[in-house]
């Protein structure tokens, strides 16, 4: 409904003033939705601009300085940016030891797609070791190196994981005579899927 009028808003102003309400109905309803593939180079730059607000060239800047790999105290150098060829059970193990087996699906997730002219080797970006968080680099990698590792990390984990499920209730709220109807709607998101505010 439009109010085109001063006159309009105030006469609803009064009638929903002069009025008693109560619930006339209500509804609840579950929504899947499945995550994003992992990164390819494209995709990496486009999220990192929209989330990081980062240009593409400096994108693949410290991309390039985490495929060469930054060295730890361990002597290891820190997760590079290529694919394993065990990656998916690696992370599909991960979540199940972190998260519980409620948040993995039975079967792996195949989201690699072949590309026209794309070479047979190139695989999708991801952390070598799914293990190795976000947090346990912090003070090792500099802090931009550090939220494009942690963009990279959470969409490797999510790709494999469970769609996320959003509860959507939906509540009418009237008057005695149903002239007026008040709806509301509200969304309540799980952590599967898209590790929305994923923690360590």
């Amino acid at each position: 409904m439009s109010v085109t009028s001063y006159s309009e808003a105030n006469l609803i102003e009064n009638m929903v003033n002069s009025s008693e309400f109560k619930v006339v109905g209500s509804s609840k309803k579950n929504y899947k939705k499945t995550s994003s593939p992992p990164y390819i180079t494209s995709s990496l730059q486009q999220d990192s601009a929209n989330k990081l607000h980062f240009p593409s060239s400096y994108t693949m800047k410290l991309a390039q300085k985490l495929y060469e790999g930054v060295k730890l105290p361990d002597g290891k150098s820190a997760d590079g940016l290529h694919m394993s060829n065990g990656a998916v059970e690696e992370i599909r193990s991960f979540v199940t030891d972190r998260y519980g087996p409620n948040y993995i699906p039975d079967n792996a997730r195949k989201c690699f797609k072949k590309v026209k002219n794309a070479q047979e080797a190139h695989e999708a970006i991801r952390p070598t070791d799914i293990r190795r968080l976000p947090s346990m680099l912090s003070g090792i990698l500099d802090e931009d190196s550090l939220k494009l590792y942690t963009l990279i990390w959470a969409r490797a984990i999510s790709c494999q994981m469970e769609p996320m499920v959003t509860e959507q209730i939906q509540v009418d709220i009237g008057n005695t005579n149903g002239s007026i109807i008040f709806r509301a709607k509200k969304g309540f998101s799980g952590l599967p899927g898209c590790l929305q505010g994923w923690r360590d």
